[in-house]
């Protein structure tokens, strides 16, 4: 089961996008890493997940256990 689903999911900070219609998802009881070059979006993931920022546009599903 998923604890965390990404579903076409971008952000734009200024006119310019960190994320761009991003999709994945993250299982429960697994192990994940976000890895990436500076710029590519990892803090914004975190920021989105964690629910300090709104994606732009698409949805952001967290399932509380």
């Amino acid at each position: 089961m998923s604890v965390i689903r990404f579903d076409n999911v971008s952000h734009k900070y200024n006119g310019t996008y960190a994320l761009s219609e991003v999709s994945f998802d993250i299982a429960e009881n697994k192990i994940t890493a976000i890895i990436g070059r500076s710029g590519s979006g990892k803090s914004t993931i975190l920021q989105i997940i964690n629910g300090l920022i709104k994606p732009t546009d698409g949805i952001v599903n967290v399932y509380y256990l």
